[in-house]
């Protein structure tokens, strides 16, 4: 029997919020696919350690670049993205199941419940701003 539901995602250095998210996928989704960009801390680790197939890729700075490989590695017939810092709400499995099972289907949209200040810690800019006159 194949896969239904894929949860596809690419890291670097998210150790902090990587098990919070795939705790949330637990029951969920049929497969997690990691893809790591280079992270020094434990971040493989503990996708491993939740059952994750994890894939390393090199940084190329380019976001579609990575993400595209999770994808590729994904097999299931739906795929979720999903990034380190967001979590699933529980959700009834038998009720995915019947509604993915509607032949009409080509995607679904995800309702998102953003949390003031959750991510924003880990938020910096690339680069220091420039003086100011």
């Amino acid at each position: 029997m194949g896969k239904l539901v894929s949860a596809a995602m690419i890291v670097r250095n998210e150790a902090r919020f990587l098990a919070g998210c795939l705790d949330s996928l637990a029951g969920l989704v049929d497969e997690i696919v990691v893809v790591d960009t280079g992270s020094t801390d434990h971040s493989p680790d503990i996708a491993a350690a939740h059952g994750a197939r994890v894939h390393h890729h090199a940084w190329r700075e380019d976001f579609s670049a990575a993400r595209n490989e999770a994808l590729d590695c994904a097999v299931g017939d739906w795929i979720l993205y999903i990034d380190a810092d967001e979590r699933v709400r529980p959700y009834d499995r038998s009720r995915l199941e019947h509604e993915l099972a509607d032949p009409s289907l080509c995607a679904m949209a995800v309702r998102f419940h953003p949390r003031t200040g959750y991510t924003a810690a880990c938020i910096r800019p690339p680069h220091p701003p420039p003086p100011r006159d």
